[in-house]
């Protein structure tokens, strides 16, 4: 899967003075939510486990490593930072404002299964096929 990200993200206020093992963090973490379809939600313990990866001396810490701190802080002017504190871990800001949620990304893949199985079921072709089929018989090429 994948997740999107503002091309205006390195210019946005929220990432200015982050150092680059918390950008590479929020990255990674974004990477991590689009590929397991977490909704945004990153546990505790994959989120240190990727500070300790981009920052070595996170696993020097017995608290929150500094490296996910920053990712929590509220910079001025703002009433969030690029990530919330949760109970079990940590949220990234409005993820699903920008990218689908787990529902919606099943309900579009049931969806696609029907429609194959539909367009199977009786030798019906898909949409494509059958317009492409219509514009031949009227003496049409297929690529017009």
């Amino acid at each position: 899967m994948w997740f999107r990200v503002d091309d205006k993200f390195p210019d946005h206020p929220k990432s200015q003075g982050l150092s680059e093992a918390a950008l590479a963090v929020w990255l990674t973490a974004g990477c991590y939510c689009g590929e397991y379809e977490t909704d945004g939600r990153i546990p505790r313990t994959v989120a240190y486990r990727l500070a300790a990866r981009f920052d070595p001396q996170s696993g020097l810490f017995e608290d929150e490593p500094p490296v996910i701190a920053q990712l929590c802080t509220v910079p001025d002017g703002f009433r969030y930072g690029l990530w919330e504190r949760t109970n079990d871990g940590y949220l990234m800001h409005e993820f699903l404002q920008r990218n689908p949620s787990r529902r919606a990304l099943e309900k579009e893949r049931k969806r696609k299964r029907l429609y194959r199985k539909q367009a199977s079921v009786g030798g019906r072709k898909p949409l494509a096929a059958r317009v492409s089929a219509v514009r031949t018989e009227r003496g049409r090429s297929p690529d017009v």
